[in-house]
């Protein structure tokens, strides 16, 4: 689904623009969704579903939140990329689950909470989206 495609790499652009007008807290929602928004391109390439309905009644019949169903549904996707070894597929979906479990406690507390973030705080953040973009762009779609 490109337009999933295209939306995550515009959420990442928003939350540049709000960083460049030191709205810090509100860039971390961008942030965290061009994640979810690229999660649910490749839940669908890999799953062969092409209307964005059927992955929304697939997403709606789960007991789980749609966000940490479709995270470990992911999470599953990278237990199954070729081409490179046990350990570095391991790291690779450790990795992409601290990150993305990260983001969402801070999305969480960005939007949520009383806790406002300054420059210094997205330096993570961005990092951190960027790399589960590229990883998921790069092994799964």
């Amino acid at each position: 689904m490109q337009i999933l495609i295209d939306k995550s790499a515009e959420s990442i652009k928003a939350g540049n623009a709000l960083i460049s007008n030191n709205m810090y807290t509100n860039s971390v929602h961008c942030f965290y969704y061009s994640c979810i928004q690229i999660m649910i391109a490749c839940y669908c390439k890999k799953k062969g579903i092409t209307k964005f309905e059927t992955y929304q009644d697939e997403c709606d019949n789960q007991q789980l939140s749609s966000h940490i169903w479709l995270s470990n549904n992911i999470y599953r996707l990278l237990d199954n990329v070729k081409g490179i070894n046990d350990d570095m597929r391991y790291k690779m979906r450790t990795r992409f689950n601290f990150l993305i479990n990260d983001l969402k406690d801070k999305r969480v507390a960005a939007d949520y909470r009383i806790k406002k973030f300054e420059e210094e705080d997205l330096k993570d953040i961005v990092k951190s989206a960027n790399e589960i973009v590229t990883t998921l762009t790069e092994k799964l779609l």
